[in-house]
């Protein structure tokens, strides 16, 4: 039972039980790239700036085929990442390691810079990918990246009685860290009947996880944890309070760490925890977009925006 609900739990309520795991030193990203020939793009004519997106745990880059037109007829080319372990890449269901999830971002970044070298460039990260996109930010601070789009991102700070799930989830990842459970949630009374029924039919989507591959997006979540006071470019957090995932003190935390001030969070009484996928997905994606717009502007105007976080993180 316990192993089963910390696979429920999907990345929020595990700690990190092994400091070099999220140790100060940079990660080492000279790792084989492959698979990025996969990269889903809807691209937009003579566009106004580029969206790198990266899905959730057990998504894949299919996660955007609503947003990424959408984006994109209002002149911005999104691409999405298949990433390790997930949709078309190979290893499908297994952990690759941090090193390898950032390399990913990192080469992604720069595939996508050069050709676009004068556009706007935002990576948007949900719950998984949340983490990756801050975590690549932290560790790679020379990315050419304008802002940070963290949709329930896996972070894990201000978690209560960490140090009892971090027992938890070391010990099931080296004594059954093969061991797969079915993880297939009903969604129909949060999101869209689209993403409804992709969860329910993709075969792409992953359904049995193992406790090992639990552990590494733990172990992601908290690295980026750990290092988010180095994420300096503009972060807007998106959080809901029907997310029983992720909690908002560790993202109203992430947001007061960071170094410039340059962090919003957002938060709605109904959003579920893939809010991108709720019925309302195209009024957040116009917020989000005027938030691109602004970042892209600059100046005071953005530090003023980002002020509102510490209401949204009120008690």
């Amino acid at each position: 039972m316990l192993v089963a609900a910390a696979l429920a739990a999907a990345c929020a309520v595990t700690p990190e039980p092994e400091a070099v795991r999220a140790s100060s030193d940079p990660l080492n990203t000279d790792v084989p790239v492959a698979g990025l020939e996969d990269v889903r793009v809807w691209p937009a004519q003579a566009p106004d700036g580029v969206v790198i997106t990266l899905h959730s745990f057990r998504d894949h880059s299919g996660a955007y085929a609503e947003l990424g037109p959408w984006l994109a007829a209002r002149g911005y080319s999104v691409h999405a990442l298949d990433q390790r372990g997930h949709g078309r890449r190979e290893d499908h269901g297994r952990w690759p390691g941090i090193e390898p999830m950032l390399a990913d971002v990192v080469a992604m970044v720069e595939q996508v810079r050069g050709e676009h070298p004068q556009k706007p460039l935002f990576l948007l990260g949900e719950s998984m990918g949340g983490s990756a996109a801050l975590a690549a930010v932290a560790t790679h601070p020379e990315l050419d990246v304008d802002g940070v789009i963290a949709v329930a991102p896996g972070l894990r700070g201000g978690i209560p009685a960490r140090r009892l799930w971090d027992a938890a989830v070391w010990t099931g990842e080296r004594i059954a860290g093969g061991l797969a459970l079915t993880i297939d949630p009903d969604y129909s009374d949060s999101l869209t009947p689209a993403a409804v029924a992709r969860f329910r039919e993709d075969p792409a989507i992953l359904r049995r996880v193992r406790m090992d591959t639990y552990a590494g997006v733990v172990w992601l979540a908290q690295y980026a944890t750990d290092h988010i006071d180095r994420v300096t470019v503009p972060v807007v957090y998106l959080w809901g309070e029907q997310d029983g995932t992720i909690q908002r003190e560790s993202v109203c935390l992430a947001a007061r760490a960071h170094p410039g001030g340059q962090a919003e969070v957002w938060t709605d009484p109904d959003w579920p925890h893939l809010l991108l996928h709720a019925p309302d997905w195209p009024q957040t994606a116009q917020r989000l977009l005027d938030w691109m717009q602004r970042v892209q502007t600059g100046g005071p105007e953005l530090a003023l925006h980002a002020q509102p976080h510490q209401g949204s993180c009120a008690p």
